[in-house]
């Protein structure tokens, strides 16, 4: 967890990567891990009957994940989970890497920058003149991003850093979406599983995907009320503020 961390938030570009290497090397060894025979082996010739409760529960759990690992699948197969666990890895990182390194922006004047701080207006205007530009930029990276989404006043500039702020990785990230969804897929089902949401809901306290789906169908059921409730009186405030559309936007959540 910590090699992710600095991998997505340390500002020097060698430091990310080695932390993502590190990440990789932290993974493979506990994929291999769970992939040892002999231990498998060991765990299970534990006598669990004078264990207490606790104890007879931690095993019981233990040897739940090796077998959800494949540590009883022949060598063929076992490779073939410890290929794709590894592939997963990297696909994440490099999904998450594309996003977190795809910066992009948009050009404004400074009167649309009202509703902003002083001093966040003054530093565009820096920068600006810096560029020897007539507009100034915004960013989609967090210290730009969240001042606008929040306090801008004209509409068409929340919309358009927001649109801009989802479409990091935009093309990029699609194929190696697809990508990542296929290696899960087939993890899933070389394990026997439907489907990576059956194989993922397992050792949660739902145990099936369907109870999740009905969980968030009772959750929509219960909360769609105050949702109409909370859109009517967003509209009613961009009228009272004289927006062009009062129909309510994404963007407008922050602001």
């Amino acid at each position: 967890p910590m090699s992710e961390l600095i991998a997505n938030v340390h500002p020097q570009k060698d430091v990310r990567s080695a932390a993502e290497k590190c990440e990789q090397r932290a993974k493979k060894f506990v994929s291999a891990l769970k992939l040892d025979k002999g231990l498998f082996k060991a765990l299970k010739a534990v006598k669990v009957d004078k264990l207490d409760p606790q104890a007879k529960r931690f095993v019981s759990h233990l040897l739940r994940d090796y077998r959800r690992a494949g540590v009883d699948r022949d060598d063929a197969t076992r490779k073939k989970l410890k290929d794709l666990d590894a592939k997963m890895v990297k696909l994440g990182q490099n999904f998450s890497r594309n996003i977190r390194e795809d910066t992009r922006k948009i050009e404004v004047t400074e009167a649309q920058l009202a509703g902003l701080p002083a001093d966040f207006i003054a530093k565009a205007k820096k920068a600006a003149a810096k560029a020897k530009s007539k507009k100034l930029t915004i960013t989609t990276n967090y210290p730009s991003f969240y001042p606008v989404i929040s306090y801008a006043k004209d509409e068409s500039v929340r919309k358009a850093i927001y649109k801009a702020f989802l479409s990091r990785a935009f093309p990029k990230n699609q194929k190696v979406l697809m990508d990542l969804l296929t290696a899960r897929h087939t993890y899933a089902t070389t394990l026997g599983y439907p489907d990576w949401a059956s194989y993922n809901a397992e050792d949660k306290m739902v145990k099936k995907k369907k109870v999740i789906a009905d969980f968030l169908a009772k959750v929509v059921s219960l909360a769609k009320p105050r949702m109409k409730a909370d859109l009517e009186m967003v509209a009613a405030r961009k009228k009272k503020d004289g927006a062009k559309s009062t129909a309510p936007g994404v963007w407008d959540r922050f602001y």
